[in-house]
């Protein structure tokens, strides 16, 4: 995924899956990633969903469109893959029932950083698998971010965690249990 959307190897990736839709709130993410980016140029953020290729023209016109990424849907090996490269998860949904892509993320062992929203907080315990951000908080979201990509034991240790929570939401596993 990162050779093909030019995004270099060194560069640390911060991936949302989503459809382009408000109650996603992809436009919270893209001011928080404007607020990252000022001080880190190795930040990218990728954006995978149906209609995610809108938010280029609102990239650009923050200063940020030279590294955001959008691709219009992944799918089996792609989508994972995608989180596998990724450094980092971040959903800033306003409203959440039950984040399949936040599950998917935790699966390939990633940290997430996500809006405090049912759903969300069905997964995410803040400060242990993960960090909570309240509702439309780009500085929240970036703060919380910058400190994830910047604490690299911390956001591994948070992943491994993930991994054991997907494993417990595994449908085999519920159907064991149920």
């Amino acid at each position: 995924l990162r050779r093909e959307l030019g995004i270099p190897t060194d560069a640390k990736v911060v991936l949302s899956v989503a459809r382009e839709h408000p109650t996603k709130n992809h436009a919270v993410t893209l001011a928080a990633h404007a607020r990252i980016a000022r001080a880190h140029r190795d930040v990218w953020h990728v954006f995978v969903g149906q209609g995610t290729e809108a938010l280029r023209a609102e990239a650009r016109s923050l200063g940020v469109g030279d590294r955001v990424a959008t691709h219009a849907g992944l799918y089996g090996d792609d989508l994972v893959g995608a989180y596998q490269q990724a450094d980092l998860f971040v959903l800033a949904s306003r409203f959440e029932v039950f984040p399949l892509t936040l599950l998917e993320a935790m699966a390939a062992g990633k940290a997430a950083v996500v809006s405090r929203v049912s759903g969300c907080v069905d997964l995410i315990e803040d400060e242990q698998n993960g960090l909570t951000v309240p509702v439309n908080d780009a500085p929240a979201l970036a703060h919380a971010v910058e400190r994830l990509l910047a604490d690299d034991p911390l956001r591994d240790a948070m992943g491994e965690r993930n991994r054991a929570v997907a494993r417990a939401h595994d449908w085999s596993q519920i159907a064991r249990d149920g």
